[in-house]
């Protein structure tokens, strides 16, 4: 069996040039700039984007890019004539055409297996491990890269999360509790005016009682409300799995099935739950937010 490096179609894809030669802003420099990617990295993915090409015509199967390969195939994207022309048109001889999700479980579970697929066809077909900076794991891939967002930096400024805080957590919802463990151990020490003002004040135990209460309450609130959410098996955490209001199976009056999605890997779920433990008060339709399945509760 040949190796890739004496395949003709890989010769054209590695020897692809993406600009003419006189732009004053080249793809690599418009890839790294859009990204904030340093310009050694820009070019580590454009070699990776050759590959996942190569990829899609050798592999046997669907491929699916990273995160990172596949903001380089949006640019490209935006580069018609290179590459609908030049690469699909005269380097592939065929199209390559980009497809996203519809969205919903079975195309969260398609995604995620032909990426799978496509990391080990890497291995296979390179005889090398994919670079992790640039193809992460599944779970990183439909996890953790979900979560990017277009921003204008004159509009923001962009703090990158603390390490500590834990996924899934709000940064409001972390601070929030970390700001009461502070103030606890102050209002213990704090003084409140005495009537004599020669004493300067007099520690207030009603002060500190109040604060480690208000803290027991936040504490008992966040875990209460974490006990109450669906573990996510793709993620791995227990954030928040929340319905998306669709149910399905109505016909057992004792049980019903609804779609959960998760709000940090968005992965799709359907859990079956007991109809006498719902909060819906409505003994069957799901709830009075109108789940689809029977058409309200009528109040």
């Amino acid at each position: 069996m040949k190796s890739y490096e004496q395949d003709e179609l890989w010769d054209r894809i590695h020897n692809f040039e993406f600009d003419d030669g006189d732009e004053d802003l080249s793809f690599v420099d418009r890839l790294a700039r859009e990204n904030d990617w340093s310009q050694y990295f820009a070019k580590q993915v454009i070699i990776e984007y050759k590959r996942f090409i190569y990829l899609g015509f050798v592999a046997g199967h669907p491929v699916t890019p990273s995160d990172q390969v596949d903001q380089a195939w949006h640019l490209h994207l935006t580069y018609t004539h290179s590459y609908w022309n030049k690469l699909c048109g005269e380097t592939l001889e065929a199209p390559f055409h980009h497809n996203p999700t519809r969205g919903g479980t079975d195309e969260s579970e398609k995604f995620n297996d032909w990426y799978q697929k496509t990391l080990d066809s890497y291995g296979r077909i390179f005889g090398v491990k994919p670079p992790e900076d640039i193809w992460p794991s599944p779970t990183l891939r439909f996890g953790r890269d979900l979560n990017f967002k277009r921003v204008n930096v004159e509009d923001v400024w962009i703090v990158k999360k603390p390490a500590f805080i834990p996924r899934g957590y709000k940064a409001s919802n972390f601070l929030l509790i970390v700001a009461w463990v502070v103030l606890l151990p102050l209002g213990v020490f704090l003084k409140l005016p005495s009537e004599d003002s020669m004493s300067g004040g007099v520690a207030s135990p009603i002060v500190g009682t109040i604060l480690l209460l208000m803290f027991l309450a936040v504490i008992i609130y966040y875990s209460a409300k974490s006990y109450r959410k669906k573990t996510c098996p793709n993620c791995k955490g227990q954030f928040s799995m929340k319905r998306t209001g669709k149910v399905r199976n109505l016909t057992d009056k004792k049980k019903v099935e609804r779609e959960y999605k998760c709000s940090y890997c968005f992965h799709f779920l359907w859990f079956t739950e007991s109809l006498s433990n719902d909060n819906g008060g409505c003994g069957g339709c799901g709830g009075c937010g109108g789940c689809g399945g029977c058409g309200g509760c009528g109040g």
